[in-house]
C-alpha cells in the first residue's frame, strides 16, 4: 500500500474485498473443522484450504489482495478468543483494520506531490 500505491492489488476495492472474501471463507470453513459444529475436515486440511479457496475466489471476482489470504490462515489457526468472534470477525478486526490501512495510506501517500492514492475506489 505504501511502497506501490499505483498497484492494482492495493486499491481500496481490492483491500476491502480481498479481506472480506478471506474472512468469509475462513469462518465458513471453520464450521467444517471446529468440533462444536460439523468436524468433517481435519484442521490441517482446513488451514491449507482456506487461503487456497480465498485466493481462487479473489481471482474469480477480480478483488485480488495477496495479504488477505494470510487472514484466512490467521483465523483458522487462531486461539479461542479469535474463533469465538465467529462472523463478527468480519467487522472487528477485519473491516476496522481495512479502514485504518486505507485511511493511513491516503494520508501518507498524498503527502508527496508526485504520488497519488487511491487511483480508483
Amino acid at each position: 500500500v505504501y511502497c506501490a500505491p499505483t498497484s492494482f492489488f492495493v486499491q481500496p476495492r481490492n483491500i476491502v474485498g480481498g479481506h472480506v472474501i478471506a474472512a468469509c471463507v475462513a469462518v465458513a470453513l471453520d464450521y467444517l473443522v471446529y468440533d462444536d459444529f460439523l468436524p468433517i475436515v481435519p484442521q490441517w486440511v482446513g488451514v491449507a484450504l482456506a487461503p487456497a479457496i480465498a485466493s481462487a475466489l479473489m481471482s474469480y471476482l477480480g478483488l485480488i489482495h495477496p495479504p488477505a489470504a494470510a487472514l484466512s490462515v490467521i483465523y483458522m489457526t487462531g486461539e479461542e478468543r479469535i474463533k469465538n468472534l465467529g462472523w463478527f470477525f468480519l467487522v472487528v478486526p477485519v473491516l476496522l483494520d481495512c479502514m485504518v490501512i486505507i485511511g493511513s495510506a491516503v494520508g501518507i501517500s498524498n503527502i508527496s506531490p508526485t504520488r497519488s492514492f487511491p487511483l480508483y475506489w
